[in-house]
């Protein structure tokens, strides 16, 4: 049975409150082990347990609520946060960033952020909005093909792809999974 753990948007600290709960009760909490594409990454994450943050909010941007939380539960597990980047804003407004995926890393808090390259127009053709979600798909999984429990946050409708793909390879719901939606 998998345990849908709803959040608002009241305030980051209510819901830090409510995660932090859940990650206390990790042992009795069925979480999912994630089917992977072949080979893992070089960067692989290596932990247990691992926080998921699918995000449409760009992290070097303006700091808001979904940075303010994945930054306080990092002091916690491991979060990777994934926020795709257009190339248009890449080349446009972010600088010199011209590597396919950028990833900060911090030690202190346990927090990577991986801000992969994607087509720009997903919004207006559902196939580069395809494309996109199996690049994002591809990433994500080499990142968690050594996690053993995976919990999965989001605040995009548009993740779902990304999310079925990764926890639903078949078709059939993984039993273990525990979805968290922001």
């Amino acid at each position: 049975m998998c345990d849908d753990v709803v959040l608002g948007v009241t305030n980051v600290r209510t819901n830090v409150r409510k995660l932090l709960s859940l990650v206390a009760h990790l042992g009795s909490v069925p979480l999912c082990t994630v089917r992977l594409l072949a080979g893992a990454g070089r960067h692989a994450m290596k932990d247990e347990t691992v926080l998921l943050y699918l995000s449409e909010v760009m992290w070097d941007e303006v700091w808001q609520r979904p940075q303010e939380l994945a930054t306080r539960l990092s002091r916690h597990l491991p979060v990777i946060y994934c926020s795709p980047v257009q190339l248009h804003r890449r080349l446009f407004s972010l600088g010199n960033r011209w590597s396919s995926l950028r990833i900060s890393h911090d030690e202190e808090t346990k927090l990577h952020v991986l801000s992969p390259l994607v087509f720009p127009g997903h919004y207006r053709s559902p196939h580069i909005y395809a494309w996109n979600c199996h690049l994002l798909t591809w990433v994500l999984a080499q990142w968690l093909s050594r996690t053993k429990r995976v919990l999965c946050l989001t605040d995009s409708p548009f993740a779902w792809p990304i999310i079925s793909r990764l926890f639903y390879p078949n078709g059939q719901r993984d039993s273990r999974l525990v979805r968290l939606h922001y």
